[in-house]
């Protein structure tokens, strides 16, 4: 396959076969002309000849290479474009590990000793993860497809790869914050509650329209969420308040919330609280929503997560809150104490 010289190429992928195919393939992150090349890409595979020793004409082994492509296909149609953009990056270096294998030669050993590469490396464990989980998917899509009958990504254990980091705003905290939002951008409050009692990932809150609203029902529809699945948003009173208010300020235009700017690391400035990012509220609202007695199988529904292994992450919140209930136990025994 012949791609030209302008496309914006990132990693050189091995060659498909040295005996055959003597040209070196490029993958592109370029969006617009990444559907063709992906196309284009799998169906040289497909049409490619092997010759063995006799000179016979064989089919071609499925080579990870074109799984892979097909997995790309998969994430641009079905996820959002800055989550497709980092699954090309991944997938970039994954090829790297195993483009040119066959795609059955590809074990649950090999992935487990490069993802302990990458631990040894000192990259982080929600990075090991990201890798770990787009080649579950890449495997599981073959799956589908038939072109395989097993997933060895499976028996890769996770190794603490989904601890990740959780900050949450701490009541104090969020006091200082609030006076400054209302002190250096009054009308961007409204925006800071809407995130903060729905967990929404920055992302979906400043991509929302109005078609996507429904204050009859109470919920916000996410058309694609970063996982590529449609999903819902359930309003409670105050983020109810603040979606009206923000239609009370709107400047016809179809979207809900402006464009973002840089009005809430400055208020997060300004407040001096240390380690805090916007992603921060997502995680503050799910930990309030544990540390209220909110089960975690409910809490994963209203975050919108795939897997409940990543909501699994605040589950010491839930065995420290209750150490507060079973606490209660002691106060009703000496209650109880006659005098």
């Amino acid at each position: 396959m012949k791609i030209s010289q302008d496309l914006h190429c990132t990693r050189q992928i091995r060659r498909i076969d040295e005996r055959v195919c003597r040209r070196s393939v490029f993958w592109i992150l370029d969006l617009d002309k990444l559907d063709a090349a992906a196309n284009g890409y799998a169906a040289t595979l497909r049409a490619t000849i092997r010759q063995d020793v006799r000179g016979a004409s064989i089919l071609p082994e499925l080579l990870f290479d074109e799984i892979a492509a097909d997995a790309l296909e998969y994430s641009r149609v079905n996820k959002a474009p800055k989550s497709h953009r980092a699954d090309c990056y991944l997938m970039g270096i994954i090829l790297d590990w195993f483009g040119g294998r066959p795609a059955l030669e590809v074990t649950s050993q090999d992935i487990a000793d490069r993802l302990a590469e990458l631990a040894g490396d000192g990259r982080k464990p929600a990075t090991c993860q990201q890798y770990r989980s787009l080649l579950s998917a890449t495997f599981s899509r073959a799956m589908q497809s038939g072109k395989l009958e097993n997933n060895p990504v499976r028996d890769v254990a996770l190794q603490g790869a989904i601890s990740g980091r959780i900050r949450f705003l701490k009541p104090d905290e969020e006091a200082k914050l609030r006076a400054k939002i209302r002190e250096t951008a009054p009308s961007r409050e409204s925006e800071f509650d809407l995130a903060l009692q729905t967990g929404m990932r920055r992302g979906e809150q400043y991509s929302l329209t109005w078609g996507d609203v429904d204050l009859d029902l109470g919920v916000l529809q996410i058309p694609h969420s970063k996982n590529g699945a449609p999903r819902r948003v359930f309003l409670n009173s105050t983020a109810r308040a603040a979606v009206e208010r923000l239609l009370e300020l709107n400047d016809r235009t179809d979207l809900v919330c402006p464009a973002p700017g840089r009005w809430f690391e400055r208020a997060v400035q300004l407040a001096g609280i240390p380690d805090f990012r916007w992603h921060d509220l997502r995680h503050t609202f799910a930990s309030r929503l544990v540390m209220a007695g909110v089960d975690l199988r409910s809490v994963q529904e209203l975050l919108g997560h795939k897997s409940f292994a990543i909501t699994l992450r605040y589950v010491h919140l839930a065995q420290n809150h209750l150490h507060g209930a079973v606490e209660q136990l002691c106060r009703m025994d000496k209650s109880e104490t006659p005098a």
